[in-house]
């Protein structure tokens, strides 16, 4: 039952009066009916029920009240109706209920015991503290304000009279009481001068939700009114938040507007930026970087072509704001670029230099988390030249690999040693518990770009020799790794691109003797992928058999249809003879057929390639969708539709590093070992409630490149050009955020 002071009541005195007196009147002729109590759970003293003046407690929920003598009692016996007015209901929670709560708050309760003032709480705990030493926080303040309106109101009507002739309705519509937009408004009406009446007021019900107020706004002048409701829309925090006025008597005012405000960025001018941060792509590594800039008190702007994706980015999160934003259209890119700081672009690789260009004609820093391309590299000079920074590769691979190497290899020449060997390896994966289909592999993004770098070539230098890997050798040439400190885990490892390069980069080209880079995968994952290469599922020419078909009668072929067209390729490459033979092996998918025609060298192999296909329906019926124009994009299709994580499976990524490092003459030679191992919490409760729900991949990606962005804010970063984390000046501080974030690094020493 909801109710304002401008309705009537529901139930007077008076009126109660006269039931009581005709119930007592019919009972005394035989009939025992009529009123007995009422529960009125709303609590609006002296609202709707006019004699409900007080509220009752859960430990004493009755009280009584008799309309003829006008008396309240807590003694039930006598006569009238007994009162319940319990305003704490919400807070009688089932077990279950209670349970879920307390599972909730229970990750808060360290911070909260070891607090000693509102501001060192986590910030969800600061939203929900409605009061702090006897006083109302800042959030909360409009309560008191609310109440005495409604006084001022009362005495106004009493009185007969308006003090304020000129008035109109303001709606507002957003997260008013969860990020302060109510507080704001009433500091206006109250500066100005002015009066408010809360009219009516919704309160969304989840996070996500939006609450809704209707404000009649009073002023003693139409001038007054207009200047009060113009400051009004200044205080708009969010894109999402509408202000609509409307019905102004007395006044000539008749209008309405939509006004979204860019709080991050106000109060900037052409030229001058805010001590802000934009994000450009608000893909799955965006929200860790807004989590950690938001709760380290900077304001985040997330841009994204898709709005909707931008919101997602930012919901919940205080001082962020989302914007609509095409990297393409340059004058939107230039006027967002220049009301910040830095940027960070979390974009496709492709669009990197796009945005860089747009940061040097501004003056204004960037990170990104992908490799340094030759055009990136080329913007160098410009870059020192207009004093700006564009720190690259401030990723996990590369970016927290790059760092753990060169706090290692930087302190070992400081003392004198030099680097003999230096080994690496990385690998985003499903968690063990997750990994449960043949390839032991999931992906949480399109699989064209992982199974394009399984083409891709490889050169490293090991034991003092030169290795090169073809791209289409790459998977025949994985190997079975161990690792001693992870001796759980069953990997293989792939060579991982131009390992030279590496050398170079960290100054170890002429003394170490073995520069290796590798990729984690499960082991078999190389075997599988192989084999379906050898059957022809990587080519990515466009095949004759899915080109689109042309008529209404005709059906897209299905996936069986395209393995037959596959093997028919092979048969006839290899002069094989059919004779109805492979017909019956590929309805069964049986393993002997991949060995016959020579895609699997093993009966393992073979019987891994048949689960494989099978999990991944590529022998199904199934029609292949019409974008699909090569065996490539139908596996792709495939993987996509089967491999793909369950919201409460987790991600792992496991980067570990071992590097020999020999010393002078009488000393040991080293080995130092590094293993950064992380799990996603997706589905989980964490201990720091701002990584929830966040995958490991997304943390060890998106928490660099925000803390990048804070040293290049907080000018801690006074190198210019295009930069990697190579440099202590850079990845010290970044290791010593990220451990404080909770990505641990373990690292120990081994004598050789």
């Amino acid at each position: 039952m909801y109710w304002e002071r401008r309705y009537p009541c529901l139930l007077t005195n008076e009126q109660l009066r006269e039931l009581i007196i005709a119930q007592t009147k019919a009972n005394t002729r035989g009939t025992n009916n009529g009123l007995v109590g009422i529960a009125d759970i709303t609590c609006d003293i002296g609202g709707s029920i006019e004699f409900v003046n007080q509220t009752t407690t859960s430990e004493k929920p009755f009280y009584r009240y008799d309309p003829l003598l006008n008396v309240y009692s807590d003694n039930l016996n006598g006569s009238g109706v007994f009162v319940l007015a319990t305003d704490n209901l919400p807070t009688e929670l089932a077990k279950e209920a209670t349970k879920h709560f307390g599972d909730a708050l229970l990750p808060f309760l360290p911070n909260m015991v070891h607090s000693a003032s509102l501001s060192e709480l986590l910030h969800p705990i600061q939203l929900a503290c409605i009061a702090h030493k006897g006083k109302l926080t800042s959030l909360y303040e409009y309560i008191e304000r609310m109440r005495l309106s409604n006084s001022r109101e009362s005495l106004s009507e009493t009185n007969g009279k308006r003090e304020f002739t000129y008035k109109t309705m303001v709606s507002l519509d957003g997260h008013l009481f969860d990020q302060s937009l109510i507080n704001e408004a009433l500091d206006v009406i109250e500066k100005a001068g002015g009066r408010f009446r809360i009219a009516s007021c919704e309160l969304g019900q989840t996070v996500d939700a939006t609450s809704h107020a209707e404000l009649e706004v009073m002023a003693w002048s139409e001038e007054a009114l207009c200047n009060i409701v113009d400051q009004l829309a200044s205080v708009a925090h969010r894109s999402e938040q509408r202000m609509t006025k409307n019905n102004v008597s007395n006044g000539s005012i008749s209008e309405s507007f939509q006004l979204e405000t860019d709080a991050i960025t106000k109060g900037t001018s052409d030229g001058q930026a805010s001590n802000g941060v934009l994000i450009i792509g608000a893909g799955r590594m965006c929200e860790p970087a807004v989590n950690y800039l938001s709760y380290h008190g900077i304001g985040v702007i997330v841009a994204s072509f898709y709005m909707e994706d931008a919101k997602k980015a930012t919901r919940g999160i205080p001082n962020t704001v989302a914007v609509q934003l095409d990297v393409t259209n340059a004058a939107q890119l230039s006027s967002l670029v220049s009301k910040v700081s830095v940027v960070i672009s979390l974009l496709p690789p492709d669009f990197h230099v796009l945005v860089a260009k747009c940061c040097i004609e501004s003056g204004r820093h960037l990170v990104t988390a992908s490799y340094v391309s030759a055009e990136m590299s080329g913007l160098h000079d410009l870059a020192t030249e207009a004093n700006v920074s564009l720190l690259c590769e401030m990723g996990l691979d590369p970016g927290i690999d790059h760092m753990m190497a060169m706090k290692t290899i930087d302190a070992a020449h400081a003392n004198g040693g030099q680097i003999v060997s230096f080994v690496s390896y990385c690998g985003g994966l499903p968690s063990p518990a997750c990994a449960d289909n043949p390839l032991g592999y999931k992906f949480s993004w399109n699989p064209a770009g992982a199974l394009k770098a399984g083409r891709n070539a490889a050169s490293w230098k090991e034991a003092g020799k030169l290795m090169h890997i073809p791209g289409d050798e790459l998977f025949s040439s994985a190997i079975p790794l161990r690792l001693s400190k992870c001796p759980a885990f069953a990997f293989e490892r792939l060579p991982n691109r131009d390992s030279l390069q590496y050398g170079d980069l960290y100054g170890i080209s002429a003394e170490a003797s073995t520069v290796f880079r590798g990729t984690l995968r499960y082991e078999g994952f190389s075997d599988i992928m192989n084999s379906l290469a050898n059957l022809g599922y990587f080519n990515r020419e466009p095949c004759a058999l899915l080109q689109s078909s042309e008529g209404v009668d005709l059906r897209r072929p299905s996936y069986k249809a395209l393995l037959r067209e596959l093997i028919s390729q092979l048969q006839k490459e290899k002069g094989l003879d059919d004779s109805g033979f492979f017909s019956t092996q590929i309805s069964k998918l049986d393993p002997d057929l991949f060995l016959s025609i020579g895609c699997c060298k093993s009966q393992t192999s073979a019987q891994r390639v048949s689960s494989c296909m099978r999990h991944l329906g590529l022998d199904a019926n199934e029609d292949i969708p019409a974008v699909c124009k090569s065996p490539f994009e139908a596996l792709c299709a495939r993987m996509e539709d089967k491999l793909t994580f369950g919201p409460e499976e987790q991600d792992m990524v496991l980067l570990h590093h071992e590097i020999e490092i020999k010393y002078g003459h009488g000393h040991c030679s080293e080995k130092h070992v590094a293993t950064l191992l992380e799990f996603g919490d997706m589905g989980t409760v964490t201990k720091d409630p701002f990584q929830k729900n966040h995958s490991a991949m997304a943390r060890t990606v998106g928490l660099p490149a925000a803390v990048g962005a804070e040293l290049l804010l907080a000018g801690r970063i006074n190198l210019r050009g295009v930069l990697r984390p190579l440099h202590p000046q850079i990845y010290a501080p970044v290791l010593e955020a990220l451990q404080s974030s909770g990505i641990n690094i373990k690292e120990h020493i081994d004598r050789v």
